[in-house]
């Protein structure tokens, strides 16, 4: 009889196990766009040799101009990022080690910071201890849709005349392709 309580409390056991398996799963697949921002879209990846458009001249935080049409000496990094998403916060450690231990110059990486109020502006002098910022003016919007931005947060490395030469919104993905901002 006691075999018989101990076969059927395994079964139980088992059972509950797989249940439990089965909704932390389920729970995964709806949580995971939610939390990422994504809602079931793949993040979309702009396509290498897409040519940054010509919005005319941009204003940084210090309102210095800033033309990203004009051609660089070298490959630089672009990052669009917004104070409101989640993923953009959660990256943003890794992002600024990454520019730190990659010895980038602050002129060879440019962010821009979307978002409103205090919030967005204590965002945006954060991301300028490592990085141009250039915050929501008239012809930001030119440049996110004419890069065909669609995900925040999304990290460009630009070649020196201005294409895309690798795209991400993961920015330890960059790992791999920081050596055509290093030289490494």
């Amino acid at each position: 009889m006691s075999t018989a309580i101990a076969i059927v409390a395994l079964i139980f056991a088992t059972a509950s196990c797989a249940l439990s398996l089965a909704v932390a799963t389920r729970a995964k697949k709806i949580l995971d766009p939610i939390v990422d921002g994504s809602l079931g879209r793949q993040p979309k990846i702009i396509a290498s040799g897409t040519r940054i458009p010509d919005v005319g001249v941009l204003r940084d935080l210090a309102d210095e101009e800033t033309d990203l049409h004009c051609d660089q000496e070298e490959a630089w990094l672009l990052t669009f990022l917004s104070s409101s998403c989640a993923g953009c916060s959660a990256q943003l450690p890794h992002y600024k080690r990454l520019v730190d231990s990659a010895n980038i110059a602050s002129s060879r990486a440019v962010t821009i910071v979307m978002g409103k109020g205090d919030e967005a502006d204590a965002y945006a002098h954060e991301v300028a201890q490592f990085s141009r910022v250039i915050r929501p003016q008239k012809n930001v919007n030119s440049l996110i849709s004419g890069l065909g931005v669609q995900t925040f947060p999304t990290f460009l490395i630009m070649t020196a005349t201005g294409e895309v030469k690798y795209s991400t919104p993961i920015v330890s993905e960059l790992e791999g392709s920081i050596k055509e901002l290093t030289g490494v």
